[in-house]
């Protein structure tokens, strides 16, 4: 193989890699000005499936269910070479949250991990990952998640993992819609300073197992790799 083709798989897989589902769901709130989440609730199997479109490359991110970092329930994504890493975590307090699965409540049950992940895309443009949880889990270190008004917390850092967040955080309250009202917009109310408002999902946008963020190099890339290839 020549050095040129190396090169550019090396790139692909580094750059570009996307693994399992990353199809938008319907519905969607900006959780930052870097950030929009698109969900969906299934009231059939009490679940909510969400995506994250992260639009800063290379960074953790996180969102929490509370209004402080004080007893929240919290969601951290870390990038990990070219994959995403999900956790489940709680915070007691300010400060780096712990593994659900870390911990004991005081009914001495042990908490649990009821993030699934779904699939995600990591690339030079940000990161998208998708994951899917139960609306009420039972976990003692699990916030239920409501149809209606739900206080929601925000992070990213400067680096990959997980670290301090400095001034990149805040706070917001959401309105999650129902399935019928999936035509919708959510309306989100940013109360930290950050940007507060609402997206509709656009099919364009979504490609079953990428992103529109990341096609163009996608195809300009495989086409001069064929292109080498037949020369």
């Amino acid at each position: 193989m020549k050095v040129l083709e190396i090169v550019i798989l090396a790139f692909l897989m580094v750059y570009i890699r996307s693994e399992g589902d990353i199809s938008f769901p319907p519905n969607s709130f900006e959780l930052n000005p870097e950030c929009t989440v698109h969900y969906d609730i299934d009231t059939n199997n009490n679940t909510i499936t969400a995506a994250f479109e992260f639009r800063l490359p290379n960074r953790f991110f996180g969102m929490g269910f509370g209004t402080s970092m004080t007893n929240a329930d919290i969601w951290t994504f870390e990038i990990n070479g070219s994959e995403v890493v999900a956790s489940d975590r709680w915070s007691y307090e300010h400060g780096p949250p712990s593994l659900d699965t870390d911990l004991v409540s005081e009914n001495n049950l042990p908490g649990e991990n009821n993030l699934e992940l779904l699939g995600y895309s990591v690339s030079e443009n940000g990161t998208i990952v998708k994951v899917r949880r139960a609306l009420d889990t039972g976990d003692e270190f699990d916030t239920p998640i409501t149809i209606g008004e739900n206080n929601l917390i925000w992070s990213y850092g400067f680096g990959p993992m997980l670290q301090y967040h400095g001034p990149n955080h805040g706070t917001l309250t959401v309105n999650l819609i129902a399935p019928q009202a999936q035509t919708m917009t959510t309306t989100a109310t940013n109360v930290s300073g950050g940007v507060a408002g609402s997206t509709d999902q656009k099919e364009s946008d979504v490609v079953e197992g990428t992103s529109v963020l990341q096609s163009p190099i996608t195809a300009i890339l495989f086409l001069i790799f064929m292109i080498i290839g037949f020369n």
